[in-house]
């Protein structure tokens, strides 16, 4: 059982340690919009209580969310490849991956460790999407 959690552990550590390959400009442009909540992970387990959960980022640097029951908004903003916002919503969540329609965010919001698998809105998930939000989750993932 040490063995196992230990082998978690050094998992998550490369996984957060990663430097995302998304530079300042794309990551600006790229995250504008309404994400979906498609997965989330709190303290490496799988919650459920983000469900309908929603992040929209608009190009005037206001951030909405309905992470904390009802729909609340911040200013944001990037930098290195860190979204951060205040107001309503603290926090600093570091862009794990930004590829085309889907995003993954990790970091701390209040007492725990999350990770957020989104999917742009109006978007259709193909197989190979659906196969590997569920990889990359299910790596995370602690027992």
């Amino acid at each position: 059982m040490r063995g196992f959690l230990y082998l978690m552990f050094l998992s998550l550590v490369a996984v957060m340690s990663c430097k995302s390959d998304v530079n300042q400009v794309e990551a600006e442009d790229a995250i504008e919009g309404e994400w979906e909540i498609l997965d989330a992970l709190r303290n490496g387990r799988r919650t459920t209580t983000l469900e309908d959960g929603f992040i929209a980022f608009d190009s005037l640097g206001i951030l909405s969310t309905n992470i904390l029951g009802k729909t609340t908004r911040s200013n944001f903003s990037i930098e290195e490849n860190v979204i951060s916002s205040d107001g309503d919503f603290d926090f600093n969540f570091n862009i794990e991956k930004l590829s085309g329609d889907t995003m993954i965010l990790s970091g701390q919001m209040r007492a725990f460790n999350m990770v957020f698998y989104l999917m742009r809105q109006d978007t259709t998930l193909t197989g190979d999407d659906i196969n590997e939000i569920e990889e990359a989750a299910e790596g995370q993932i602690m027992e």
